[in-house]
């Protein structure tokens, strides 16, 4: 809710990139931390698996946030189920806005890459890995 709130309070401001990184850090990101958390405690695993997850779960928000915000300049609006330009008609800062569409379509790979390798020797993360690249290059 902090990311959010804090998205909706400075639309129309001029963000730094640390800025955006905390918006999509509380927002996104953190939805997706502690969806894999949960599940991780629930299914009793230990600190060290709970923090892998959360890392993972934190780069691959940033990194489907970013996406989302790839597919607001480029995306189609039928497929996508949003109005295309809306983040630029309401003012908000993007990585998009402060970095440029190639430079965020490489985070959102390195952010996958680096969610990957820290998933490496977890057992049975085929499918968060899949999970991952499946988000990183998804068009909805």
């Amino acid at each position: 809710l902090g990311g959010q709130s804090c998205d909706v309070e400075c639309e129309g401001r001029a963000l730094t990139e640390r800025m955006v990184e905390f918006i999509n850090g509380h927002k996104t990101a953190a939805l997706i931390e502690a969806s894999l958390m949960i599940g991780a405690v629930l299914a009793g695993a230990g600190d060290e698996e709970v923090g892998i997850l959360e890392s993972v779960g934190h780069k691959t928000g940033l990194a489907f946030q970013i996406r989302d915000d790839i597919l607001d300049v480029l995306g189609d609006e039928a497929e996508f189920g949003k109005p295309i330009g809306s983040d630029a008609e309401n003012q908000k800062s993007t990585f998009v806005a402060l970095k440029g569409v190639e430079a965020c379509k490489a985070m959102v790979e390195s952010l996958t890459e680096e969610a990957i390798t820290c998933l490496a020797g977890y057992p049975d993360s085929d499918f968060l890995c899949d999970l991952a690249w499946m988000l990183a290059g998804r068009t909805k």
